[in-house]
This record gives C-alpha cells, structure tokens and sequence, in this order.
C-alpha cells in the first residue's frame, strides 16, 4: 500500500507552521512539554481530503492510491477538527472546501501571518464567514421568506433542514475577541436564528413537502362563532409571530454583514447589497411592511 513520502510528510508539517489549518483553531499540532514529553506531544493529524479508502470521506475510487497519500491531498489538523471534516462520511465539508482552507493557511504560515493567541488571521475569518454565507445561501434569502410573509406561512422541507443545518454549523462557531463587532453580530444572528427555528419547529404542520402555519379556522366542523373566532386569533397571531421573526432575521443578517465589512472585509457582498424580503401582493399587515422598509 502506497503511503506518504518523507519529502512530502516534511513538506505538510513545515508549511503548516505548528498549526491546525482549521480557520477558527490555534491549537498547535506538536505541543510543547507535556507531561513525559519533554520535546513535545505530536497530536497533530494527517486528514485525507479524499478518502485513502473507497469507501470513505469524500471517495474518488479512481484516484490512484499514490495521489490519495500525497501531499497535495492531505491537511494537517487537530482531532477534533480531523473528526468534524469526517463527520457522516465528510458530507459537511466539500474536498474543494478543504484545498481551500489549506492554502489558505499555507499562504498565511508562508507570509508570517500565523495565528497568535489573540486571535485568528483577517483573511481566516474571511474564509470563515464565505462559509457563513455559503451555507445558509442568501441568494435563495427574498424567496423563501417571502413565502413565510405570504398569508399562509409556508416554507419547504429541503430549505427548513438546511437552516437547520446552518445553524447547527454556526453554534460549532469559534468567533474571537480580536473581531468584537462581527463577534456580536454573529451571536445575535444565532439567537434570533435558534427563536425562529424552534417555534416553527413548534408551530409548523407537514403539508406535503411543506411546513405551513394552520388555518384552524378552516378546521372547525361544526358553526361555532366563538370558537370560530378563537381559532382565527390563534391563526393571526402565529403568522404575526411568524412574520416578525423572519424580519428580525433578515435584519440580524444585514448587521453581521455590516460588521464584517467593518471588520474583516471590505468588500464582503458589496455587489450583493443589503438582503431584501417582500411582502407579497395580497397581504395587508400595513405595520409589518413599515418595519421591512424602515
């Protein structure tokens, strides 16, 4: 079996300057003094970028074995770090997300710019917050909130799940004190996140491949004005409730990407501009559509 050359081994330690090439991470791969040793404790990993096995994270069957254990396929990092891009088989983390963020990190070892104990790089937390943006998708952003200001709040299944996942990705988070405004930004971005997703986790109704908001309204059988009007408010109030959550969002969004261009880039969605939503043609919450615009 194929292994990892001396000069290749050699070249990947070197170039990662003693540290996990994770954006967030400044755990050093050879920790210095350590119980019995005296000369350092070598916890560093070598984590396939394509799996060595057929099998396993991110396969490629027809990459030779020689290329599955060379240099160009191998990111030096912490365990845990090692176990998160191997999760559920590397699902999380694209092969081409992980050649990224090792040259990143080989560029900046190579620059002199290295993490410290203060803080991770500038370009690092760019590469962390690309990422950000990447998985909650703002592109797909007017759309799906748009449905959830609709007069029956809808969203699908697939969109739900990914929100989900994102912040999921986003709680796992290390954001560091030497970037307090995107730092702030980011946990108020997550709070407001985690509110809208566990109420509608709570409020929601499957509707084929659709969570939406009930019409309980639609649901009595038998004439009952008072139960009748009973269960429009609690209609009302949800979608009210719904509503206001998907604004705050949007606004908690536009804030992180306020900070970060303060902060880490520049030009970070320059072209992009501020997200919008729409509140669709029909809908005649009058004081909703004042907070969306102001």
């Amino acid at each position: 079996m194929a292994k990892m050359t001396d000069a290749d081994r050699k070249r990947l330690w070197s170039r990662a300057g003693n540290q996990c090439a994770w954006p967030a991470c400044r755990q050093e791969v050879v920790a210095g003094n350590v119980g019995t040793a005296p000369h350092g404790l070598i916890i560093g990993e070598e984590a396939h970028i394509i799996s060595e096995a057929d099998d396993g994270p991110r396969a490629d069957p027809n990459m030779p074995l020689s290329e599955r254990n060379s240099y160009g396929n191998i990111v030096l990092l912490c365990p845990t770090h090692h176990t998160f891009v191997d999760k559920e088989e590397g699902a999380h983390y694209s092969a081409e997300y992980l050649h990224k963020m090792k040259r990143e990190h080989e560029a900046l070892v190579s620059a002199g710019q290295a993490k410290t104990e203060h803080g991770i790089t500038r370009q690092n937390m760019s590469t962390l917050v690309d990422e950000w943006a990447t998985r909650v998708d703002f592109d797909d952003w007017p759309v799906w909130t748009g449905w959830m200001l609709d007069v029956q709040p809808r969203i699908s299944m697939d969109r739900f799940s990914r929100l989900r996942s994102s912040g999921e990705w986003l709680l796992a988070r290390y954001w560091p004190e030497s970037f307090p405004g995107t730092k702030k930004a980011m946990k108020n971005y997550l709070r407001i996140h985690g509110d809208f997703y566990r109420y509608f986790s709570y409020i929601g109704h499957v509707d084929g491949d659709d969570l939406i908001v009930r019409k309980y309204h639609h649901e009595i059988d038998v004439w009952d004005p008072s139960l009748y009007r009973r269960a429009l408010a609690l209609f009302e109030g949800e979608t009210r409730t719904v509503g206001d959550l998907v604004v705050e969002l949007t606004r908690a969004a536009n804030f992180v990407f306020d900070e970060v261009r303060t902060e880490v880039d520049g030009q970070f969605r320059v072209m992009q501009g501020k997200l919008l939503i729409h509140v669709p043609q029909g809908v005649r919450d009058h004081d909703r559509r004042s907070r969306i615009l102001d």
